[in-house]
């Protein structure tokens, strides 16, 4: 009978894994001894990369205040009488839209069908203007309110007023719901009746104050680590701030310069959208005006009170008479602007999605965003 052969398994490397488990415990012991270090740099180096980002933020806030003088547009524009056009424009498309349904598709529904899709196109740009005239009025007296507020607060969680702002930049970062943000000015007895709708380039100077002092906050931190790289002198924390005292105050900086930049941004809309009305106003009155449209059609365009081609060359420039106006008179120092962002290799996008970026750390606490830019 043939005597088993006992078979015993034997792993290879169990001297090799012991000599590297003790070379990475003696690494993991010299990373400990130097984590306080490793943790300095780390925030050292996110410092110092969100105080560049404050420093290009506040110098799209200076040169603005450098550029444009005033922005004004409260009552501007005629809202009863924008209603009352649009409401007439809507009635004369559907009429417009019948006369040429189930029609060959000729020269003459061609004219017409352009006229329909030019009236839309100017409806929907008085649309926007109205929009962006309420968010800009909206926004103006807010802005105003809160660069009256002191600087520090020892006890920011009794502050309705950051709360406020924290939980409206938490819930949207580029339209923030401001109706909250008002109420808790008025939690903290601050009348914004007393505020106008009137931008001047003095309260663009004041946010880029509000940045200049975070930035030196920013500068301190910056110095304390320095030091505890460089000569290992520690200053246990006494240029620090806990985040929770920090973030409030920084959010409302941002938030201040946010609404700036959106003011700009909106100003810019509202001269695309004017610029929009007027060249399909041309083009409608073009085609009314053209020997090539059929008397038909003619009479269509032309008859009725009020016809269409009196909404178009008559009410309709008469509305935005007052708001084109002011925008003209603003659209020298946004050209300003944009050229000096430029010469600076900057642009108001790219300075908006910065600004966007922290906003959105801050405010959800997490430091990695979708805004960041390579």
């Amino acid at each position: 009978m043939r005597q088993k052969i006992l078979r015993i398994s034997k792993a290879r490397n169990n001297a090799a894994h012991a000599s590297l488990q003790s070379y990475f415990d003696r690494i993991s012991h010299s990373l400990e001894d130097r984590l306080s270090e490793y943790v300095q740099m780390k925030k050292y180096v996110r410092i110092y990369g969100e105080s560049k980002k404050l420093l290009e933020i506040e110098k799209a806030v200076n040169i603005a205040a450098g550029s444009i003088y005033e922005i004004n547009i409260d009552k501007r524009l005629d809202t009863n009488s924008m209603k009352q056009l649009l409401k007439l424009l809507e009635e004369k498309t559907k009429e417009l839209t019948g006369l040429i349904r189930n029609k060959p598709k000729t020269l003459q529904f061609k004219f017409v069908h352009q006229v329909i899709k030019s009236i839309h196109i100017v409806m929907n740009n008085l649309i926007q203007i109205n929009k962006n005239i309420n968010r800009v009025n909206e926004l103006i007296p807010i802005i105003k309110a809160l660069l009256k507020m002191p600087d520090k607060e020892s006890n920011y969680d009794n502050n309705a007023i950051l709360l406020e702002i924290n939980n409206a930049l938490s819930v949207s970062i580029t339209e923030p719901n401001l109706t909250e943000i008002k109420n808790g000015l008025t939690k903290e007895r601050i009348d914004l009746a007393q505020y106008d709708a009137r931008l001047l380039f003095e309260h663009m100077n004041d946010v880029s104050d509000k940045l200049i002092g975070l930035l030196n906050d920013k500068l301190l931190l910056i110095i304390g680590i320095s030091e505890f790289l460089i000569a290992g002198v520690d200053d246990d924390g006494a240029n620090d701030v806990t985040a929770m005292q920090r973030l409030p105050d920084e959010l409302r900086v941002l938030f201040l310069a946010s609404s700036l930049f959106d003011i700009i941004y909106r100003i810019k809309q509202i001269r695309a959208n004017i610029k929009g009305i007027f060249n399909n106003i041309k083009l409608c009155l073009q085609i009314m005006n053209s020997e090539r449209l059929e008397s038909q059609y003619q009479g269509a365009l032309k008859g009725g009170t009020p016809s269409v081609y009196e909404l178009l060359a008559s009410n309709t420039p008469r509305l935005l008479q007052r708001i084109k106006k002011s925008i003209i008179e603003t659209a020298p120092g946004l050209d300003a602007l944009e050229l000096k962002l430029k010469i600076d290799t900057l642009d108001l996008n790219t300075i908006i999605r910065m600004t966007y970026g922290l906003i959105y750390e801050k405010a959800n606490k997490v430091w990695e965003n979708p805004y960041e830019m390579e």
